[in-house]
C-alpha cells in the first residue's frame, strides 16, 4: 500500500460523486498514504484523511438546516460563485465541525493542487498543524477563474489548482506513488471542447498574468491530453479509474434529489470495486 495513492479530480457539485466514492473506502477501512486533490477534490480530501465519513455529503447537499456553499445567486451578488466563508469558516468551525485534531495526526499525507497567478505554474501545498493556512490553501485550490476571486496566500495569488494540473497524476508517480486510484468527476469518453471562446474573456480579466492567460487557453487540451495518458496507465494497471456511468448534476446545481442520487452512484460504484480496489492495493511492491 505504500507506494499507492489516492487522486481526487475537482468539478465543483459533481464533487459529491467522489464523497460517495469516499464515504465508501472509509467505511471499509481503506485509507491510503496519499492523496492529491484538485478544487473540489480538496474538499473531498480533507474529509477522507480526518476520516469524517459524511462530512462531505453533508456540506455539500442542501437541506433544511444547511445551505449549499456553491451557487449562483452567490456570485450575482457579486462575491463569487462558492461562498468561501461558509464552506471554509462557518461549516469547519462552527455549522459541521471539521476534525483539525485527526487530520493533524492522519496517515494520508496530502497535497493540494493550486495555479500561481503570477506564473500559470502548479504549487502542490500541504499544511498539517495550521488550521486557519489549510482552509486558506483548500480556498485557493477552489477559486475557480471567471467565477471566483483569487485567493492571497503566503504573499501570492492563487487560482483553482485545475487550471494548471486539473488531475495531477504525474505529480503523484514522480514523488514516488507508482499505482493510483484516480477518481473523476466526467464520465467515460467525456473531451473538453478546444475551442478559442475563453481566450477574450481571460486575455480581458487577466492582462496582467500572461502565465496565467497561457494556462486558461491551454487547459482544455492539456485536460484531454491527461485523459488518454490516465488510460493508458489503466491499461498497463498502473492506474484505477473510478468515474461516474452518467453524470446527474453539473457544476452549481443544487437540486437535492440529483445530488443525493449522484452521491449513491459515487458509493455504488466503489461497492462494486471493492475487490478490484483491495486487489490493485496488494498487487505490485511495496
Amino acid at each position: 500500500m505504500k507506494n499507492t495513492g489516492l487522486i481526487l479530480e475537482g468539478g465543483a457539485n459533481r464533487g459529491i460523486f467522489t464523497a460517495g466514492v469516499l464515504d465508501c473506502l472509509q467505511e471499509h477501512g481503506i485509507y491510503l498514504p496519499y492523496a492529491a486533490a484538485v478544487s473540489a477534490g480538496a474538499f473531498n480530501a480533507m474529509d477522507y484523511a480526518s476520516g469524517q465519513r459524511g462530512r462531505s455529503r453533508a456540506c455539500m447537499i442542501p437541506n433544511g438546516r444547511n445551505r449549499p456553499p456553491i451557487h449562483w445567486s452567490h456570485f450575482l451578488r457579486r462575491k463569487g460563485m462558492i461562498d468561501f466563508d461558509l464552506a471554509f469558516d462557518e461549516y469547519p468551525n462552527r455549522l459541521l465541525p471539521f476534525d483539525y485534531k485527526a487530520y493533524e495526526t492522519s496517515e494520508t499525507d496530502c497535497e493540494y493542487v493550486v495555479t500561481d497567478c503570477r506564473t500559470g505554474k502548479a504549487v502542490y501545498l500541504s499544511e498539517r498543524h495550521n488550521g486557519k493556512r489549510l482552509m486558506r490553501i483548500a480556498r485557493a485550490s477552489c477559486s475557480v477563474p471567471f467565477v471566483c476571486p483569487m485567493t492571497e496566500l503566503d504573499g501570492e495569488l492563487y487560482l483553482d489548482g485545475g487550471v494548471s494540473d486539473s488531475i495531477p497524476i504525474r505529480h503523484a508517480m514522480e514523488h514516488g506513488y507508482e499505482k493510483n486510484i484516480v477518481i473523476l468527476t466526467r464520465e467515460k469518453g467525456y473531451q473538453k471542447p478546444v475551442t478559442g471562446k475563453p481566450q477574450r474573456l481571460s486575455r480581458m480579466l487577466y492582462r496582467d498574468y500572461p502565465g496565467l492567460i497561457r494556462q486558461l487557453e491551454s487547459r482544455n487540451q492539456r485536460y484531454n491530453e491527461t485523459i488518454k495518458y490516465l488510460e493508458k496507465l489503466e491499461s498497463e494497471q498502473k492506474v484505477l479509474l473510478i468515474r461516474p456511468q452518467k453524470v446527474l448534476v453539473s457544476r452549481a446545481d443544487n437540486n437535492t434529489k440529483r445530488m443525493e442520487a449522484f452521491y449513491r452512484q459515487g458509493y455504488e460504484t466503489a461497492d462494486k470495486k471493492l475487490g478490484e480496489i483491495r486487489a490493485f492495493i496488494c498487487s505490485g511492491k511495496e
